[in-house]
């Protein structure tokens, strides 16, 4: 096995746009840096809008709150697989800590449904891949989140969300192993949608 990313990755404007997807809104302060960084307020707030997991505040305010505190924390990470020049880390928080959690978990199992929920699940484009979508008012609150992270050519973090960890929808340019898991994945899990 290829070394483990040890120095802290980098993080590109266009990911720190994309983890805005993981919080409900932003503080001032986080939507001043991202528009001094040229990203139009229109893609942060189309950003904000979808449905998914969202982090909880506190403890994580906004995305600058959780890049520091992987910064602060990053060899404490737990490391769930390195494949492929993909890290995907982990950190779990402490619950006595954050007792309401410290974000909403944005996936469930199909099969931890009844069959009453299970008639609720409908399809939904999210962008690039057609994905199982569970409507509910249920919050389903977690204590970990997770980093995703790439060694080469450079080590930069691709993303960054609470909850269960789940791999990337199927896309045609992955390898065809991969590319199966990740579509297997999807077939037997359902992105939760709070109303």
């Amino acid at each position: 096995m290829e070394e483990i990313i040890q120095n802290i990755p980098n993080i590109s404007d266009k990911v720190l746009l994309h983890i805005c997807r993981h919080f409900k809104n932003l503080p001032p302060e986080d939507l001043s840096k991202l528009l001094e960084l040229g990203i139009d307020r229109a893609e942060i707030e189309q950003e904000l809008m979808l449905v998914g997991s969202k982090f909880f505040s506190p403890p994580f305010s906004g995305i600058y709150a959780i890049v520091d505190y992987i910064k602060k924390n990053w060899q404490k990470k737990e490391v769930i697989s390195f494949e492929n020049d993909i890290l995907v880390s982990r950190w779990v928080l402490n619950k006595s800590e954050y007792p309401l959690g410290i974000g909403n978990d944005g996936l469930v199992s199909l099969k931890s449904l009844n069959e009453n929920e299970l008639s609720k699940v409908y399809k939904k484009d999210r962008k690039t891949f057609v994905v199982n979508a569970y409507p509910t008012s249920q919050i389903f609150p977690t204590w970990e989140f997770n980093v995703i992270s790439k060694s080469k050519p450079n080590p930069d973090i691709l993303t960054i969300y609470p909850g269960t960890y789940a791999p990337p929808f199927p896309m045609d340019s992955m390898e065809k192993d991969f590319f199966l898991s990740c579509d297997e994945f999807w077939k037997v899990h359902a992105l939760i949608e709070s109303k």
